[in-house]
Formats: structure tokens, sequence, C-alpha cells
């Protein structure tokens, strides 16, 4: 499967992105580079996909969303750490927690 991309601008006009005129839009040029070379970073995710998967961290979850994980005890213990230290750091900072609805 190919993706196509496309710049839709101010005028309501869309554009394919490779023929789009970014001289006045550097931002959305660089923007636009990252989301089409996306794939590239996919693959290199393959690799951390497989030290998950041989370290009992997590893996994909089938009965959920594409990209949603499901986390083993060894990756549970490591993203609750995680969470509680960059909880600690942003609280310390003023910020405060908010919890949304996760719906599954």
């Amino acid at each position: 499967m190919k993706s196509k991309f496309y710049i839709f601008d101010l005028d309501g006009e869309l554009h394919p992105a490779d023929k789009f005129n970014y001289a006045k839009h550097n931002n959305l040029k660089k923007f636009a580079d990252y989301e089409i070379t996306q794939g590239k970073s996919v693959r290199a995710g393959a690799a951390a996909h497989k030290a998950h998967e041989e370290h009992m961290i997590a893996d994909y979850e089938p009965g959920s969303d594409s990209g949603n994980f499901r986390w083993y005890p060894n990756g549970r213990l490591i993203k609750k750490l995680l969470e509680r230290h960059v909880t600690n750091i942003c609280t310390n900072y003023g910020a405060m927690e908010v919890e949304t609805p996760a719906y599954v």
C-alpha cells in the first residue's frame, strides 16, 4: 500500500505535497517531510519491537486498535516506574495530573 500526502491550503485548495510551493512555509515543509518519511522510522522500530519480545516487555495487542501494546509484567514495571518519574518531574514544576477515559 502506498500513502499519498496532500497540503490543504488556506484557500481550500488541495495540492499534492510534492508539488506544493513551500517558499513561504518553511515549517510546513519540515513537517511534511517528517510525516512523509515516517515509514523509514517505522522500519527502524522493528529492532525495538524484537527487543520487547525477547525481554518479555510488551507486544502488540491483537484485541485493540493497531499499535496498542499489551504490557507483560516486566514491561508493566518499567512503564509504571517511568510514569511515576515523569509525573514527579512534572508536578515539581507545577503541573497537575489529568485522567481521561480509556476506550477499549
